[in-house]
């Protein structure tokens, strides 16, 4: 029995981090217990198959997250992470990640007009290659500007796609919004 998942865990400093793997899965339950110095859970009964460890996961988290309450920082952590073979990261909310010298570094989020006379930020090409230089990104679309388009693409008649705007499943596009819907869109 395997588990893909990786928990989300908090620090004593209430910075949030993950270990990308499952302490369910059995090669990864040992490494678990390699890192947190905790060779006691290798006979506890609670945890003896991937059966039993996703059953009592509450409890097992639990212990990782005791053990994590002991580092004051994650680089503290990393090093003993490291060395059982797993890796950890920091879990970022949106605005610190679009903050991140990551998203600087590698252009990730850039500033494109808002064809309100504005600039909005929005995701970039996050990838570099060394042969070739990827187009920056256009200027974004507001929301429902090309749904009719796709939709006559997508060979639905001229009436259906009327019945969905009566209807109130697609919303109606008015030559650019106004003042009111651009700020509720961006």
């Amino acid at each position: 029995m395997s588990a893909n998942e990786s928990h989300i865990f908090e620090m004593a400093d209430g910075t949030r981090l993950t270990i990308a793997s499952s302490p369910i899965y059995s090669p990864m339950f040992m490494r678990y217990c390699a890192m947190m110095r905790r060779s006691d859970l290798l006979t506890d009964p609670r945890y003896a198959t991937a059966k039993l460890r996703r059953e009592n996961l509450s409890s097992l988290l639990a212990e990782v997250q005791a053990w994590l309450s002991t580092f004051d920082s994650i680089e503290q952590l990393q090093a003993q992470v490291s060395e059982a073979g797993l890796a950890v990261g920091r879990v970022r909310t949106l605005n610190e990640f679009a903050k991140s010298d990551w998203v600087r570094e590698w252009n990730a989020v850039v500033e494109v007009d808002d064809r309100l006379g504005g600039r909005v930020r929005m995701p970039g090409n996050p990838w570099i290659f060394s042969r070739s230089e990827l187009p920056p990104p256009g200027t974004p679309a507001y929301q429902g500007e090309h749904n009719e388009d796709i939709l006559t693409e997508l060979q639905l008649a001229a009436p259906e796609i009327q019945d969905l705007k009566i209807r109130n499943i697609m919303s109606p596009f008015l030559d650019g919004p106004t003042s009111s819907q651009a700020a509720a869109q961006l």
